[in-house]
């Protein structure tokens, strides 16, 4: 199923893609997962490339 925004048509990735570190250019087909802080419910991690260990995102698993 497609989504519309603002003109343009975003569709889903296909299972078979697999992302890029945008500093080393390596196929991430894993990313590290480094627990920074863990409240009652869930914890905030960062994201990190296995190959260059550059910090890729953040973000709350639940």
């Amino acid at each position: 199923m497609a989504t519309y925004y603002d003109g343009a048509n975003i569709i889903k990735v296909p299972k078979e893609a697999i992302p890029r570190c945008p500093k080393c250019d390596r196929r991430l087909e894993t990313i590290w997962s480094k627990n920074q802080w863990k409240p009652i419910r869930g914890s905030r991690d960062i994201f990190m490339c296995p190959h260059c260990e550059v910090f890729l995102g953040y973000g709350f698993i639940g």
